[in-house]
């Protein structure tokens, strides 16, 4: 059973509340150890450690051990533990709304039900919009022979001044001349202006 329990101040100002969120409880047992470092490293995130409730709708389970302060030589007391998690992407925790336990079902089980509510009705959590490209106006090229030397004349002369460090790699190397020849299209002969009507705000 893991318990993640309460978060440290350090650990809040740290790495750890990507995956824990800061209405845990209890004490981290070694079990909850391992689930931290589980979350950490599936990128994974306890939804129903997130959001402030009364500690009755946190807490999953309830135990029972034995009472010594009672007088009574069989008295029991209830140990309420969050042993429960439903887990989601650290990317999709902005779709969630909500995630708590509820007590009193009708179940053969001292765990409570755990349940998480999400909104997934708004379009860009789901789909992402993909950058813009940019496109470079080559009609100048094609058509301008003024526009072609200086572009040929300013392309070279950019490439003989780039500065290539020995230790290098090829692909570094491919990426340094594939940024020279953008930038040097783009003083050239501009950007294509886009053509797209442009999406209502």
């Amino acid at each position: 059973n893991a318990k993640v329990g309460k978060l440290t101040e350090e650990e809040l100002a740290s790495d750890v509340s990507r995956h824990v969120g800061r209405y845990a409880v209890g004490t981290r047992n070694s079990n909850g150890e391992r689930l931290v470092n589980f979350l950490a490293e599936c990128d994974l995130f306890a939804c129903n450690t997130a959001f402030q409730h009364p500690s009755r709708h946190i807490t999953t389970r309830t135990g029972w051990l034995k009472d010594r302060a009672s007088s009574k030589p069989h008295a029991t007391k209830p140990v309420y533990s969050q042993i429960d998690y439903i887990l989601c992407r650290t990317r999709s925790k902005r779709i969630l709304q909500n995630a708590r336990s509820y007590g009193g079902a009708s179940l053969k089980s001292d765990h409570k039900i755990v349940v998480a509510t999400i909104n997934i009705g708004k379009p860009y959590l789901v789909h992402r919009e993909k950058p813009s490209r940019r496109r470079y106006n080559v009609s100048r090229l094609t058509s301008n022979k003024d526009a072609q030397h200086s572009y040929a004349s300013a392309l070279s002369s950019r490439i003989d001044v780039a500065d290539y460090e020995a230790d290098t790699t090829p692909t570094t190397k491919l990426r340094s001349l594939m940024k020279v020849i953008k930038e040097t299209a783009e003083d050239a002969i501009g950007i294509k202006k886009s053509t797209r009507s442009q999406k209502p705000q």
